[in-house]
């Protein structure tokens, strides 16, 4: 029986090529379709999720307000930070202020390589949860040493030891290797996060204590809650920040979140409104940061 509707099935292809073709043509895209579509979803839930703590951490971001819209930046003053570990630590395990990740000339000897990286506070380390191979964590707390990630190890040292090397970022920062840490997740915000250097070696360089006040926004700031739970109690806590005439409109946003859709009404972010309106998207709670 099987046989004869084998031979009967072979006969109708034969027979009927090009419906056939164009029938079985269908299914391979729609399955393939399918099957990317699924691979992007999976992708985009799974992003950061590989960071240890990943529902502790958030992004501070910032809500600028042109002509009734309301436009969202992640770049922030590099004075905020230390008011909110200052008067709010007790609710934050870590704040962490970063400058934005960029391309540096990294040499070491005769070798020249560019390398992606950031300089950060010290326990940007910790933050992320970074798998050390050697060294410590705890090494960026000191000002003339960097941390570098097993790949960028491999790339500028070879097979040599890198530990306790000297190497020069921009031509002009003399570093020492104190840390090597596997390198991070592609799924991730950090994917190209090759090499962290201090932020007091930055800012000290720059001058920035002299040139910027308030009104920079050249910086990130990250903070680990102690508690995530807790993200609407800090919220509330911290909307009444004053300091030097300067108002800013700030909301955390937790990396573990994954948007499919438009963020709410900007009127709801001046409200300090957040909802799930889908199990696909949820909008932190807005901190209204007035510095003044």
């Amino acid at each position: 029986m099987i046989r004869a509707h084998l031979k009967i099935g072979f006969r109708n292809i034969v027979k009927n090529k090009g419906f056939f073709a164009l029938n079985a043509g269908g299914l391979i895209i729609g399955l393939t379709a399918v099957l990317l579509i699924s691979l992007w979803v999976n992708d985009e839930l799974s992003f950061n999720k590989s960071l240890t703590n990943y529902n502790n951490i958030a992004s501070v971001k910032k809500h600028l307000t042109y002509v009734e819209e309301i436009r969202t930046s992640s770049g922030q003053p590099m004075q905020l930070a230390p008011v909110l570990r200052n008067e709010y630590g007790s609710h934050f395990k870590y704040v962490v202020t970063s400058a934005q990740s960029s391309n540096y000339n990294v040499r070491y000897n005769e070798k020249i390589v560019m390398i992606r990286g950031r300089f950060a506070e010290p326990n940007m380390a910790n933050l992320l949860g970074l798998n050390m191979i050697a060294g410590s964590r705890d090494a960026l707390n000191d000002i003339s040493s960097v941390l570098i990630s097993k790949s960028t190890a491999k790339n500028i040292f070879g097979d040599e030891d890198p530990m306790n090397k000297i190497i020069k970022i921009s031509n002009k920062l003399d570093v020492k290797v104190a840390g090597v840490y596997q390198d991070m997740p592609k799924n991730s915000n950090f994917d190209d996060l090759n090499f962290i250097a201090p932020w007091k070696l930055l800012k000290k360089s720059q001058k920035y204590e002299e040139k910027l006040g308030w009104g920079n926004s050249w910086f990130r700031v990250y903070v680990q809650l102690n508690d995530e739970n807790a993200l609407s109690d800090v919220s509330s806590l911290i909307k009444d920040i004053r300091k030097n005439n300067y108002s800013i409109l700030l909301s955390i946003s937790p990396i573990a979140i994954t948007v499919f859709n438009n963020a709410p009404n900007p009127i709801d972010f001046l409200n300090c409104k957040y909802s799930s309106a889908s199990k696909f998207i949820t909008m932190a709670p807005l901190l209204t940061c007035s510095l003044i």
